[in-house]
């Protein structure tokens, strides 16, 4: 079962991902793919809301998440802005 995200990339368990929160919670989080299902994946990210609850994760398609990830490209653009 191969999972791509907004931008076409592959996803597996262990990503850095950006996708939206909790229904109640803040808009976008930074978390971690722990399982991937046949439909969605499940990201796992830090943060208290209003229930004090330090964990969270949350089933999202995968066109609804963004990998974070820098290409070489990335990397260059940044050491030549310095």
């Amino acid at each position: 079962m191969a999972h791509k995200d907004l931008m076409g990339r592959e996803l597996c368990v262990g990503d850095k991902v950006t996708c939206p929160g909790s229904n109640y919670g803040p808009g976008l989080v930074y978390g971690e793919v722990i399982k991937l299902t046949p439909k969605q994946v499940r990201v796992k990210y830090d943060g208290v809301i209003h229930t004090g609850k330090q964990s969270w994760d949350v089933l999202r398609y995968p066109q609804d998440v963004l990998k974070l990830q820098l290409t070489e490209n990335d990397i260059m653009i940044a050491m030549l802005k310095k």
